[in-house]
């Protein structure tokens, strides 16, 4: 799959063909979304696109604020 990566301020997510996926901070798993509207809505109004490696290394540093 072709997944495209978003930051918000929140979270890391993913699109592709109408899914959407969060990474979760306390299992490091993708969890999917795609029924979320406010989901979308955040990634279109907060979010940013970077590449996979970026949204990972942001992921962490979320993770370290928040003491996971």
């Amino acid at each position: 799959m072709d997944w495209r990566y978003y930051v918000t301020p929140a979270f890391i997510a993913r699109t592709t063909e109408g899914t959407v996926e969060i990474r979760r901070l306390d299992t490091d798993q993708w969890e999917d979304k795609s029924f979320n509207q406010d989901i979308f809505h955040l990634i279109e109004q907060d979010g940013y696109s970077v590449l996979e490696a970026e949204a990972l290394t942001i992921h962490e540093k979320y993770k370290t604020l928040l003491n996971y």
